[in-house]
């Protein structure tokens, strides 16, 4: 991970994120961890991040050990797919077109990805609230095969749009 210079954005969000200095993470965009005080046993209550997702690369699905909250702040909108333990799909719109919200819950375990939807296909950016605080080792990366076969519909997720490119820029 490395310091994002330039984002091939000239949006807003592309602006903001680039300010910020964010870290290209490994499901696809980018972060900024923001660092509160906290001297309580074990993880903290809640923690916050900036995250701009790129117009051109959809997340990786991933599962979390924590709930998480996106607010969005600005740019693109993104259609954001989830599928729950038991295999069921909702496919939600993060932003403030028509149909669109601007702030979405995700609960512990379930897998979630997104990627941009919409005719500006600009970046987006937003703000992940966690709680308890995110930790590294509380994440996991899921390959397409393994969402596929817990929810067989997400392979479209994979067949649309800019979604067609896994982590190495290669079709699922």
């Amino acid at each position: 991970m490395g310091v994002v210079r330039t984002v091939k954005d000239s949006g807003t969000a592309a602006r903001f994120a680039e300010s910020l200095g964010m870290l290209l993470q490994e499901e696809g965009g980018l972060v900024k961890e923001n660092h509160y005080p906290y001297d309580g046993p074990g993880r903290a209550p809640s923690g916050h991040s900036y995250y701009y997702f790129r117009p051109d690369t959809p997340t990786l699905f991933h599962i979390l050990d924590c709930d998480e909250y996106w607010a969005y702040h600005a740019g693109g909108d993104l259609e954001v797919w989830s599928v729950d333990p038991d295999g069921n799909l909702e496919i939600r719109k993060l932003g403030t077109s028509e149909g669109a919200e601007p702030c979405l819950y995700f609960r512990k375990g379930v897998a979630f990805a997104a990627k941009p939807c919409g005719p500006k296909r600009e970046g987006t950016l937003t703000s992940l609230i966690t709680v308890p605080r995110f930790s590294g080792s509380g994440l996991k990366l899921l390959e397409p095969e393994e969402v596929i076969r817990l929810c067989p519909a997400v392979r479209a997720f994979f067949e649309t749009g800019p979604a067609e490119k896994n982590r190495n820029g290669n079709n699922p």
